[in-house]
């Protein structure tokens, strides 16, 4: 025997490693095909959703905005699906880097990018943001992720593409997976601990401008609160700011080490939350701003949205219950006075 092998005692130590392993490998994948499914799901019981709300739309931001969220997460499950789950596909070195940019990493920089600006937009539009404030708000949503895409795209790029190593090819993936000393030693790596500190406090500045949105809409029209909450899609924007947060504190590196997350069930939460849940629930907020009642002229936010149009503000007024106008001006006193100084006019 060459003193190369190992004994019986540490080839017991490596099969119990490799069961581990893999063990982790099979929770996290379950985690993950678990929020897609929820996602197509959540697809297929809102076309008619889509098509009664936005295909009659002219083409605007808001529109854009909600129909590329919408199947930018749906190509970027399936690139998830090909890439890294077990499927006993022969994919190429190149193809599987190719996979990697162009697929996941564009695709996901667009749904985390578009989440951001869409949450920006339907915060500025809630509050009524003239142009400096609407200005801030998009800057503090939009900057960093639009950084942090480029610094990952480009890390990426920098790796050579591998060829699968035997345990992968013999579990059935069909890409090699970039480790994360490597990853953090490229471009990528660079200033990530001061992008993160940075991220945690632009996720709590918009958490802190969500409530503050709430309590103001609340302020400004009467009713109860929790009524306000269903009317501007408050459940929306507050569950959009909080899952940032959360995902934004489980990844900073003091909290927890980037080779620790990568190894626990809290990496594919994390990821699920921010590339499909918050995706999601910013398609919500979109649809929701719809029919909110701004109390008086549409603010810039919502005119960049949505096109003020007679027909489109005739369509709105068929909603559900999570679209619940509440008029507020339809008692019979109001009308009167409205009559007599129609008179007087006259």
């Amino acid at each position: 025997m060459s003193d190369a092998e190992p004994n019986p005692e540490e080839m017991e130590q490596i099969i119990e490693g490799l069961t581990e392993a893999v063990r982790t490998w099979r929770i996290q994948e379950n985690i993950l095909a678990a929020a897609y499914t929820l996602y197509v799901y959540y697809y297929v019981t809102t076309v008619d959703e889509e098509v009664e709300r936005f295909w009659k739309q002219k083409l605007r931001l808001g529109k854009l905005l909600f129909t590329t969220l919408r199947y930018a997460t749906l190509v970027l499950i399936v690139m998830y699906l090909i890439r890294d789950f077990r499927s006993y596909l022969t994919i190429s070195p190149q193809s599987c880097k190719l996979l990697l940019i162009i697929g996941e990493d564009t695709f996901k920089g667009i749904t985390l990018i578009l989440s951001d600006v869409a949450f920006g937009l339907c915060l500025c539009a809630l509050l009524g943001a003239k142009h400096v404030y609407f200005l801030i708000i998009m800057l503090v949503c939009a900057s960093l992720p639009i950084v942090t895409f480029i610094f990952h795209v480009t890390g990426n790029a920098e790796l050579p593409a591998l060829p699968l190593d035997p345990l992968s090819e013999e579990l059935g993936y069909p890409c090699y997976l970039n480790s994360n000393e490597d990853f953090l030693n490229t471009t990528a790596g660079k200033g990530r601990i001061a992008r993160s500190y940075v991220n945690f406090a632009r996720t709590a500045l918009l958490m802190l401008l969500a409530i503050a949105t709430m309590v103001i809409r609340y302020r400004r029209h009467s009713g109860q609160l929790i009524h306000v909450i269903r009317r501007d899609g408050g459940i929306y924007y507050l569950t959009v700011a909080a899952t940032r947060l959360v995902a934004a504190i489980v990844t900073t590196p003091t909290v927890i080490p980037v080779e620790d997350l990568t190894q626990t069930p809290a990496a594919p939460i994390v990821a699920a939350l921010q590339e499909i849940i918050v995706p999601m629930l910013a398609q919500r907020l979109l649809l929701n701003i719809r029919a909110v009642d701004y109390m008086g002229s549409r603010p810039l936010a919502s005119t960049l949205l949505f096109a003020p149009e007679k027909d489109n503000t005739e369509d709105m007024m068929d909603e559900s219950e999570t679209y619940d106008m509440s008029v507020q001006n339809t008692n019979p006193s109001s009308k009167g006075k409205m009559k007599e100084k129609e008179k007087v006019v006259a």
